[in-house]
């Protein structure tokens, strides 16, 4: 018997209305506003893939200001693209040329215009999820990791320590620059807005922070904080205003000004102008190769499953038509800490339960990190005989409890045998759990 039950409580269950739902994509009705988002229904008919694509029933998409700038009519092509570029969910078919993928493992990456129910990714651009992260967790990474490891990699002070500036540290750029940051030793100074996001900072142990929102404000905290030595560095992405001479300002000599953003950024030869030539890098990691794409997903997946990065805070939205509309408004606001993720509907074709995607793991609505691992008896959590089983699967009942304070620390459990502690105070237990002998 497999029992799939989510780990967090309040987590989204797979009701009948949802496994009933029909394949559903959204689209930029109206460019101009981010009231201009719709739903409508997706074609089912799908021809065969090619032999280096794949199929994803996509599970969560990963919103991103690409796509604001896109709703707003805004991108730089001049085109209204389709939405969505991370995804995570589960193979549905792969081309004979892949080898890395096959149907019903899960998985994430890239995928160009995935905010819909199924989408064809190139297989270079996809990689197998690791079981300790779930789908919603799984795209808050796939661009922001590769785009951030190559700009860290240009700036170069990693060698030998330095000092970095990451303008807006509370969004996902940010938050994946200051990881970085910390694990070359670097020493960070932070720009933000709100006073959430100081706060939020503060938590991250950030302690050299400065205003985002008020260039007179960020010059006076720049020159405060940079008193001891000028900068190794600058990150930052699509920086407005008077922050781009303020922060050049406070660079040493030979440092790098790198910018990933690409809406309303300084030319090379303004840049230039404004300093001695060479320092600007625009950080444009779309253009690399599909063989680095795929390296550094591969490295990806293998740093999260050995618990060596963390996924991204997230704020969690339906795939309805507010819930959208909302997102990206916040988005457009920048209001967001972290990541927007917006959870698809389930499709009949692709029952949850029907993907026990490795050996001793098991998946459920929000991904392998986040179920219950039932026995073949018919003792399970909540349910210690057939019967009750039955009744518990039928109802979709929660068989989620707290963790016996009685035999254990609240809030500490060993998942797996590799001793990576981690903390929950909800968990599946059978039965008298907090009765057995660990020590045999």
């Amino acid at each position: 018997l497999q029992l799939l039950a989510s780990l967090a409580p309040g987590s989204k269950q797979a009701t009948v209305k949802e496994m009933a739902a029909s394949p559903v994509e959204v689209y930029v009705r109206q460019a101009g506003s981010v009231r201009g988002v719709a739903l409508r229904s997706q074609a089912r008919t799908l021809a065969n893939v090619d032999a280096n694509e794949i199929e994803v029933v996509t599970k969560a998409t990963g919103l991103n200001f690409r796509d604001v700038v896109n709703i707003l009519g805004q991108d730089p092509t001049g085109q209204v693209r389709p939405l969505g570029l991370e995804c995570a969910g589960v193979v549905r078919a792969a081309g004979s040329d892949v080898r890395h993928l096959s149907h019903g493992m899960p998985c994430f990456g890239i995928g160009l215009g995935c905010l819909r129910s199924w989408v064809r990714c190139d297989a270079h651009l996809q990689v197998r999820m690791p079981r300790v992260v779930g789908f919603d967790e799984a795209c808050t990474l796939p661009i922001l990791w590769p785009t951030v490891s190559l700009a860290m990699a240009e700036l170069g002070c990693g060698r030998h320590g330095g000092s970095l500036l990451v303008h807006s540290a509370s969004g996902g750029t940010g938050q994946v620059a200051v990881e970085f940051a910390r694990l070359a030793g670097i020493g960070i100074l932070a720009s933000a807005g709100q006073p959430k996001k100081h706060l939020f900072l503060q938590r991250l142990g950030v302690r050299a922070r400065a205003s985002s929102r008020d260039p007179k404000a960020f010059a006076h905290g720049g020159n405060v904080l940079t008193t001891t030595g000028r900068l190794d560095g600058v990150l930052a992405a699509s920086l407005a205003g008077d922050f781009t001479p303020t922060s050049l300002a406070l660079l040493k000599e030979g440092a790098r000004f790198l910018e990933i953003g690409k809406n309303k950024v300084w030319s090379q030869i303004r840049m230039d102008a404004a300093g001695p030539a060479g320092r600007f890098r625009l950080v444009a990691a779309d253009y690399m190769p599909k063989a680095w794409w795929a390296a550094k997903l591969e490295s990806l997946a293998s740093a999260l499953g050995r618990g060596l990065v963390s996924p991204l805070p997230l704020t969690l939205f339906d795939c309805s038509e507010r819930d959208l509309v909302n997102a990206f408004s916040a988005l457009r606001m920048g209001d967001n800490i972290g990541r927007f993720v917006v959870l698809l509907p389930s499709v009949p074709e692709v029952a949850i339960a029907r993907h026990v995607a490795q050996p001793g793991g098991f998946m459920g609505e929000r991904g392998m990190g986040a179920v219950v691992l039932a026995s073949l008896g018919v003792n399970v959590p909540r349910a210690s005989s057939r019967s009750l089983i039955v009744s518990l699967t039928e109802t979709s009942s929660n068989a989620v409890t707290e963790v016996p304070s009685s035999r254990w620390h609240v809030g500490v459990v060993r998942p797996d045998a590799s001793g990576v502690e981690q903390r929950t105070r909800y968990g599946g237990f059978l039965s008298g759990a907090d009765l057995f002998d660990n020590a045999r």
